[in-house]
């Protein structure tokens, strides 16, 4: 990333010094009449030195006048005993770990609503200084101040709180100018912050993304320095597991695939996350530079309308299109593609199956796919498939989508096999390609009756 796409730094605040928002206009307070949350001042109003402070994602968006989905409350001045048992008595309140110092607290008066993330003031300490994810000691202290709870967080715009007592925002590192800026600025000491925790490194390129916010230059130019961390290991194990890495990925590059992809190449998380040369060249295809695939208006479009596999003018964002569309241009087979896909444990995020199946037959010219193949490998993929074939302005689309809808046309027709003996044909590669070739006749049209069928196998 080049100086051009960062803002210069804003004037740092002192972390003693406490900055409350008074001008809201603009900030989206809906949360405060949030169902939720209608207990939050009948327990002030029982602890009067309490104090309730919604935190992290939910302020960011309320500033940016967003609606708020999940809010995560933190509740000081009131001892752990204390507030469990006030919990309990109001909804349902369970201790997620010493280890995160977190209840979960659903409130009696509407139990379906999701539950609230509560905790206590907490200082993170790390543990062994490898940059684990969540390789950290959690100390609470309901007399902690709010703003060493902050201190600990990310980056300076998940690192304001609401006081709802008040009715202020506090705001010791800057977060609400930063979210002005928009810029993803860590908080403190950039280089203390992803060393605490590595998997912070993607973290910030996924709120890039997500946000539409730019780096912050120091913040940018210390995670490219450190993106290296995130392949070390520490006892035998990964600092950053594989599967969290994945989950930050299709994270990212569902938020803004061309972004997603410049921003990896650029800081280097690029090259830890691809082993394989060849991606180490590729460059953002013309069709994934949208933020969103758009479909072309093409006759194969028109033709699939009839079928419900796509609508006209329609985006998608599915991410198992996103992966075929990324494998297809990076992986020259699709065995590559599922080495790749089972390495970092997309199984967790994605249909592994259908993208591999999909990058295969992209791959391979549809002459060399009998029609029985295409009904039991692509035919359960046909949506992502078309949509894929269209998206790239594949060569063989055509082709490919005819014998598509010609499957789809005569599928249902049970297989004329299904009664016949085939015991006097030996079991083995031959079979599979005589019984093949026996369900594409019928697929084609070409066959229809039991009779018809059997007069084909004594050919072979």
């Amino acid at each position: 990333m080049s100086s051009s796409q960062t803002v210069k730094t804003h004037h740092r605040h002192r972390f003693d010094e406490r900055f409350l928002c008074y001008d809201r206009r603009g900030m989206n307070l809906d949360f405060r009449h949030s169902p939720l949350l209608t207990w939050a001042d009948p327990f002030l109003s029982d602890h009067p030195s309490a104090q309730l402070y919604v935190v992290g994602g939910a302020v960011r968006d309320a500033i940016r006048g967003r609606d708020v989905k999940d809010v995560d409350l933190v509740i000081g001045g009131v001892k752990a005993e204390a507030l469990e048992a006030w919990l309990g008595e109001h909804g349902t309140v369970s201790f997620v770990g010493k280890r995160f110092g977190v209840w979960k607290f659903a409130p009696h008066h509407d139990p379906s609503n999701p539950q609230i993330d509560i905790a206590l003031p907490r200082k993170d300490v790390s543990i062994g200084g490898d940059g684990g994810y969540r390789q950290f000691l959690v100390e609470s202290d309901p007399n902690l101040p709010i703003e060493e709870d902050l201190a600990r967080r990310d980056f300076t715009v998940n690192a304001i709180a609401y006081d709802w007592r008040r009715d202020e925002l506090v705001d010791p590192f800057g977060g609400q100018s930063d979210l002005k800026a928009q810029l993803i600025r860590a908080v403190g000491n950039p280089a203390l912050r992803f060393r605490e925790d590595s998997s912070r490194l993607l973290r910030a390129l996924r709120f890039a993304c997500t946000l539409g916010f730019s780096i912050e230059e120091k913040t940018w130019s210390v995670l490219k320095q450190m993106t290296p961390r995130l392949s070390l290991e520490a006892g035998g194990r990964r600092i950053v597991a594989r599967e969290l890495m994945a989950e930050e990925f299709v994270k990212t590059l569902e938020a803004d695939p061309a972004r997603c992809i410049e921003l990896y190449q650029a800081s280097g998380a690029w090259n830890e996350l691809f082993s394989n040369g060849s991606a180490r060249g590729f460059t953002v295809p013309g069709f994934i530079r949208q933020s969103r695939i758009r479909l072309c208006r093409t006759d194969v479009a028109t033709d699939l309308q009839m079928y419900g596999w796509i609508q006209r003018d329609t985006d998608s964002d599915r991410r198992e299109l996103l992966f075929v569309l990324l494998c297809y241009r990076v992986f020259k087979s699709a065995g590559e593609t599922y080495d790749w896909l089972h390495l970092w444990r997309f199984e967790t995020v994605a249909d592994v199956k259908a993208v591999v199946a999909v990058v295969r037959a992209m791959q391979t010219d549809p002459r060399r796919v009998n029609l029985a193949q295409i009904e039991r490998q692509l035919l359960p993929y046909r949506e992502l498939f078309s949509q894929a074939l269209i998206a790239t302005n594949h060569p063989h689309a055509r082709q490919w989508l005819d014998r598509l809808i010609l499957v789809q046309r005569t599928h249902d027709a049970p297989p004329l096999l299904e009664r016949i003996d085939l015991t006097d044909i030996p079991d083995g590669p031959k079979r599979g390609e005589i019984v093949n070739a026996v369900r594409s006749a019928q697929l084609a049209g070409e066959i229809s009756t039991r009779e018809e069928a059997l007069a084909l196998l004594k050919q072979f």
